[in-house]
């Protein structure tokens, strides 16, 4: 369906409202005009009556939508929600003519100003201005440059390879929005051969060659290789500028990748056999290279190249450990897991391979903590890595530092000692129901008849919950606990919180009315950060740090989490003390392709991890909470927000 994003947005409103909505209310959640507002009504009317609705409006009350054919209607309006939450929607914005301009240009050739205003229905000054963010994406993320010439205009000039990946990636963009759009897009459909059958028939050969040779491609990739194949076919008089476009890379290197280069192309079902030369079948094993996972240390340990990577791995460990107390916490497992995965990194951005941003677009709404490694270490190869990287690129690195976050929450668990009186089966059964998997901590029975703990070393036991009165004497040195209490794993863990490190803990009680801030007029994200640092942050130091953290965290992510959420944070102490500030927004505001209207800033105490961990599983709950809404009363919001964190 061809709508634009802020026309779908104002049908998700009206899917998701429970009463007539205000025209004002609308027009100032998407931030358009009443006038404009209704001109998209008229023009919304036809699109709805085709799906099995219509939208009507109550004087004095507002726009609603009337049902009148539900089959109809529910597809339609799943799929309006899908796509809006995907940011699947054109908006008709300089950025999205910036990637239909470059599209025309690598697809086409040369175009005039005039030509390209023709094409998309604006005016030559508004092409003129978008020409600058064209020049600006293909030098920065393409290497590419855009050349005028007096007569013919303008056109792309650069390598053939770096002129496949730059159509590679913005096809795959292009590919993800709606089919009926205004823009004519036949020329790179006919290079991709409008994807579908043909696309379909590569991945089947290249999962057949793969896996009859053994080698290792995941499942996502097959569809880049498609593509890449089928540029080798529809680029084929552009064959031989590939040879110049391939350096640092040596016959042994490309071993495997060469073999099965040779058969992707012997015999292909519907294509038959396709001749490639040389350069085709050079760049065919890069790419091949680039997309191959290397999941075992020992298989790294054998590859050309591995000292440098190894280097970078060290060199980052070392960094982490003055930023966080990493005392107790097993690092080789990341070691290695880095090492693996920053082979295959330095091959891709070398030859300019990227991880697409939209295949990760999930990744950073979840996991706060995760997301924070994967920041920092976006930063630290800027800086030690020759070759440019995309911030997306680092995603894949996304599972290495959760299965780290994940090692760090295990230091954190107690050790508690359950003892009953009602003999082995109760004490087995309680401590089996209440055990790892509900609380996260590790338990261990002792029954009555077994009472004497002298094979039990007590130092290591964090905790106990006995039915015993005599026991509750003789361990008094310990935090013992009533068994009565030991029936349900949130009681278990509010009474296990009262041993854990203070340093750390952080409970509902812990947030209060004043940790919750009113934003009557925000515009951008400038207008959040300052008020951040003016009226959270007392310390100038501490402001100066903040203002600097950020910065850098903007370079790799857009700090969107969740549903119309911001989330600030560091690994800095800005505060002095643990804290969740929540802060409303009177108006939300576009930020990116996300409307927001809720921000949270959180802070660590320390720079312990457990810390950092901790009160990022407070702030995840909080994200979970969709629905959360402010009813601009602090006592009312506050108590709200204690039953989240509570949970």
């Amino acid at each position: 369906m061809g709508l634009y994003h802020h026309q779908a947005a104002f049908l998700e409103l009206l899917f998701t409202a429970a009463e007539p909505l205000n025209g004002s209310i609308i027009s100032n959640r998407l931030n358009i005009s009443l006038k404009t507002l209704k001109k998209e009504i008229d023009l919304l009317e036809e699109v709805c009556l085709e799906h099995g609705c219509s939208i009507q409006s109550k004087a004095g009350d507002g726009y609603f939508l009337q049902i009148s054919d539900e089959k109809a209607y529910r597809p339609f309006m799943e799929d309006v929600q899908r796509r809006v939450s995907r940011s699947l929607y054109y908006r008709n914005e300089q950025s999205e003519r910036t990637h239909y301009i470059i599209r025309l240009f690598l697809s086409h050739g040369q175009f005039l100003v005039d030509d390209l205003a023709e094409k998309c229905y604006c005016s030559s000054s508004t092409i003129n201005r978008d020409l600058r963010k064209v020049r600006e994406r293909l030098d920065d993320t393409y290497h590419l440059q855009l050349i005028k010439d007096r007569n013919s205009g303008l056109s792309v000039f650069g390598s053939e390879w770096l002129i496949r990946m730059a159509l590679l990636n913005e096809y795959r963009m292009y590919n993800e929005f709606d089919q009926v759009i205004l823009f004519d897009e036949e020329k790179i459909n006919e290079i991709f051969m409008h994807n579908g059958v043909y696309v379909d028939m590569m991945k089947e050969r290249i999962e057949s060659v793969t896996q009859s040779l053994g080698y290792g491609i995941p499942y996502y990739a097959y569809e880049d290789l498609s593509l890449f194949c089928i540029m080798m076919i529809t680029r084929k008089k552009y064959a031989a500028l590939l040879e110049e476009s391939l350096p640092w890379f040596s016959e042994e290197d490309l071993k495997e990748e060469e073999k099965v280069a040779e058969e992707l192309f012997e015999d292909i079902p519907g294509l038959g056999w396709i001749e490639i030369s040389e350069a085709e079948r050079k760049a065919l094993a890069v790419f091949l290279r680039a997309k191959r996972v290397i999941r075992y240390h020992q298989t790294f340990m054998n590859l050309p190249r591995r000292e440098e990577i190894m280097s970078l791995a060290d060199g980052y460990i070392r960094s982490l450990q003055k930023k966080l107390s990493l005392e107790g916490v097993a690092t080789e497992q990341l070691r290695r897991d880095l090492c693996c995965e920053l082979w295959r990194l330095q091959w891709k951005s070398h030859y300019h391979i990227h991880t697409p941003r939209y295949s990760v677009i999930g990744f950073s709404r979840d996991g706060v903590f995760t997301s924070d490694f994967c920041s920092d270490f976006y930063n630290y190869l800027k800086g030690h890595m020759q070759d440019r990287i995309e911030n997306s690129d680092i995603y894949q690195f996304y599972y290495i530092f959760g299965d780290f976050v994940r090692k760090i929450r295990e230091t954190d668990r107690k050790r508690v000692l359950v003892i009953s009186g009602h003999g082995f089966y109760a004490s087995r059964s309680m401590a089996n129901n209440l055990g790892a998997k509900t609380t996260g901590h590790i338990f261990e029975y002792r029954p009555l008849d077994y009472s004497e703990l002298s094979e039990v070393n007590m130092s290591e036991v964090d905790a106990v919950f006995t039915d015993i009165d005599s026991l509750k004497d003789e361990l008094n040195y310990k935090p013992v606990f009533d068994l009565r209490y030991f029936r349900l794993s949130s009681m278990v863990n509010t009474l296990l919180q009262q041993i854990t490190d203070s340093s750390y803990s952080y409970s509902d009680a812990s947030f209060h009315e004043d940790d919750i801030c009113y934003l009557e007029s925000v515009s951008s994200l400038e207008d959040i950060m300052h008020y951040i640092g003016e009226n959270i942050i007392c310390s100038e130091s501490e402001k100066a740090q903040f203002y600097a953290d950020m910065e850098e965290k903007l370079q790799f992510d857009n700090l969107v989490r969740a549903y119309y959420y911001l989330v600030f944070s560091g690994w800095n102490d800005y505060l002095g003390e643990t804290k969740i500030k929540m802060l409303f927004l009177r108006k939300p505001f576009e930020y990116g392709h996300d409307s927001i209207s809720k921000i949270i800033f959180y802070n660590a105490k320390d720079k312990e991890p457990r810390t950092i961990g901790f009160i990022g599983r407070k702030v995840a709950a909080l994200l979970r909470q969709n629905d959360l809404t402010s009813v601009w009363d602090k006592k009312k919001d506050a108590e709200e927000i204690r039953k989240i964190l509570k949970n």
